[in-house]
């Protein structure tokens, strides 16, 4: 009898922990918008990747190879006085962009991650054409929750198959014979 409940309650809380996992993934899959297109525009010489309109809590994360030309994140107004000009210049444009936040180089992959950007529209430019892709990540506390949602939904899962299975291999308790049954066995002898 305990055996078989066991096994039913590691089957609940496996099942219960993919479910968790399933909406943190899906849940948390939607606030991400990822990009890799850039347009060249011939009077300043840049390629310049569709606006990234921040409304909320958001993080912009660019990834590219360390190899590939340096890109700059710019807010609106920096973006027309200094790049969407004629014959714009790095020195220009680097001075007024903004600085990540983070900034690594792994294995040949270079991220940046500008956490806290005010509200606004940005822009990703380039002197060369880039070979990356950059994505916006939008309020950032419900993504939080769903990264949350997904480690526990993970971890109830294993609980939930583990249990099941130690429940599977457990030995059922011996019992000793049942005393009617020893009286007939006596009986008849």
């Amino acid at each position: 009898m305990l055996r078989r409940n066991l096994v039913k309650l590691g089957l609940v809380i496996l099942i219960t922990g993919v479910i968790l996992s399933a909406v943190g993934l899906f849940g948390g899959d939607s606030l991400i918008h990822t990009d890799s297109s850039f347009v060249y525009l011939k009077q300043s010489g840049t390629y310049v990747s569709n606006s990234l309109n921040v409304t909320g809590s958001a993080a912009i994360t660019i990834i590219g190879t360390s190899s590939g030309p340096t890109v700059y994140l710019m807010n609106l107004t920096n973006y027309y006085d200094y790049a969407a000009v004629s014959n714009a210049s790095v020195a220009m444009v680097s001075s007024h962009s903004m600085h990540p936040t983070i900034n690594e180089s792994i294995a040949g992959t270079v991220e940046q991650i500008y956490d806290s950007i005010p509200h606004g529209t940005y822009y990703i430019v380039a002197f060369s054409q880039p070979d990356v892709s950059y994505s916006l990540e939008v309020n950032l506390l419900q993504a939080a929750v769903f990264g949350l949602l997904l480690v526990v939904g993970i971890i109830m899962a294993i609980a939930g198959f583990v249990l099941s299975i130690i429940a599977l291999i457990m030995r059922p308790k011996q019992r000793g014979p049942n005393p009617d049954e020893l009286l007939a066995q006596y009986e008849k002898k």
